[in-house]
């Protein structure tokens, strides 16, 4: 049975303090604090939720933020990539804006046509900023509306088995294979574009991953309605 995904709906990813992990989302990235509340399962922890404008889903970044909490490994088994979208006419601000923010970041790359900024947050989560076609209204706030973050670009997940995760995610979630490059397959889901892409990567012989700080804890996909669910 399918369930129809029409992509990403949101991610979450655990963080060491809130408060660096509120001046790094809602002050350097730009993306707005939509909501703070607990982690259900451990009411003692924040659950910080990060979007656009409207909160849309395709947008959300959350984050349990675990002060003290031990280093996750990055590795198989993992969602190893978050990339943001923006304007195809944004790179030269955002270049910028991570300089001056003291971000480091690798040198630019094409990927699929589009240009990416591969970097990683205070914690060590790994991200990427791609410039993109996208048509996704921006939004004001500490960065300006043309040059606004607009949501998800894609996520990267690592399998040991590729090709199961592949045939999975086409069987089952709706996706469908599109192009490939990198060691990595890329599947679009809906509409494709922005916000509705995931990338499965080859990740045979790697170690797998663990969870902890500077990790993603999980990725949620949208379905069209409830009674899709």
């Amino acid at each position: 049975m399918s369930a129809g995904t029409s992509g990403i709906h949101h991610v979450t990813a655990i963080s060491g303090g809130p408060q660096r992990n509120v001046d790094f989302y809602a002050g350097v990235l730009g993306t707005r604090l939509v909501k703070k509340t607990v982690n259900f399962d451990d009411p003692g922890t924040y659950h910080l939720y990060y979007g656009d404008g409207d909160a849309a889903p395709g947008t959300i970044m959350t984050f349990f933020p675990w002060e003290g909490a031990s280093k996750g490994r990055i590795g198989s088994g993992q969602v190893i990539t978050t990339a943001y979208s923006i304007p195809a006419t944004s790179l030269g601000y955002w270049t910028e804006r991570l300089v001056e923010n003291g971000v480091r970041f690798e040198k630019p790359r094409d990927r699929f046509g589009e240009t990416v900024l591969a970097f990683e947050d205070p914690d060590g989560l790994r991200l990427e900023i791609v410039a993109a076609e996208d048509t996704r209204e921006g939004y004001d706030g500490p960065t300006p509306a043309e040059h606004s973050i607009r949501g998800f670009h894609h996520a990267a997940l690592a399998a040991r088995n590729a090709e199961r995760t592949i045939n999975l995610m086409k069987e089952h979630l709706g996706f469908r294979q599109f192009d490939e490059a990198e060691n990595r397959t890329r599947l679009a889901a809906g509409d494709g574009g922005p916000g509705n892409v995931v990338d499965v990567m080859d990740a045979t012989g790697f170690p797998r991953g663990n969870t902890g700080v500077g990790t993603v804890h999980h990725i949620a996909f949208r379905v069209p309605g409830k009674e899709d669910a």
